[in-house]
């Protein structure tokens, strides 16, 4: 390898970092905008906020983002609600039994 190639390996491997950053970029700029194009609004591993319900007040949004004052014993209630409905619905689908023969 001369001299002649190895810089213009360095050459792209700067233009490969360049374009990974700006892609980065875009896509948390779309993630945190919300402005994926994704069918019936499923994200794997990511929380809608069409989804989601204030453990304080049970409106649209998180507790952290609650306008109403905290009720820290409504949200204790609701997150062993919430858990206690998970546990549920796990044991009542694939996998809760005790398997075949």
């Amino acid at each position: 390898e001369n001299s002649a190639e190895r810089h213009n390996n360095a050459l792209c491997l700067k233009r490969v970092r360049s374009l990974t950053l700006l892609a980065n970029n875009s896509i948390h700029l779309l993630n945190v905008g919300d402005h994926w194009n994704i069918p019936n609004n499923r994200r794997h591993g990511v929380a809608q906020r069409g989804n989601v319900s204030c453990d304080n007040c049970g409106g649209n949004h998180y507790a952290s983002d609650c306008p109403i004052p905290r009720d820290e014993a409504k949200i204790t209630k609701a997150k062993e609600e919430r858990v206690a409905r998970r546990a549920n619905a796990q044991s009542q689908g694939r996998g809760g039994g005790a398997g075949r023969g």
